[in-house]
């Protein structure tokens, strides 16, 4: 796999970010979620404000989150990904798996509204992978349908 021309790195951050669909299986339980972003670096207030993490979220397990506040913090985390010596924290690609599937409508349009507004302010390239073609007309710039006929 190349990103801009070259292999992805074997060590440090890499440059794409994966967000999956179901949260729970990318969060180790037993972490309360204060510490889940640790592990990204320094998540800044405003990214949090932005996916509208609430403060109390922060103390809790994964499993005393909802579906959609879990993934708030999932996407997060792949937002915020740690920097190494010398590179950007930021990367440079997000791949978003089914990431709104589970989640309610009212969710669904808060989160995507916050990745297409956040991905194009950061010059974040965003593939998104949905069976959802209302979704893909609405958000895509360009559509690769993999439907098997």
């Amino acid at each position: 796999i190349l990103v801009d021309g070259a292999p992805l790195p074997k060590r440090g951050t890499c440059p794409v970010q994966l967000i999956l669909q179901h949260p729970e299986t990318a969060v180790d339980p037993r972490m309360r979620m204060s510490q889940t972003l640790a592990e990204a670096g320094e998540v800044p207030q405003r990214l949090l404000d932005d996916l509208g993490i609430q403060k109390r979220w922060l103390a809790r397990f994964p499993h005393e989150l909802s579906g959609g506040e879990l993934q708030r913090f999932c996407i997060a985390r792949a937002l915020a990904a740690p920097a190494e010596a010398g590179e950007a924290a930021n990367p440079r690609y997000l791949v978003a798996d089914e990431v709104s599937t589970m989640l309610d409508a009212v969710t669904q349009a808060q989160i995507w509204r916050f990745l297409v507004e956040e991905t194009q302010a950061r010059g974040i390239g965003l593939v998104f992978v949905s069976h959802s073609h209302a979704l893909t007309e609405r958000i895509a710039t360009r559509v690769v349908d993999l439907a098997m006929r």
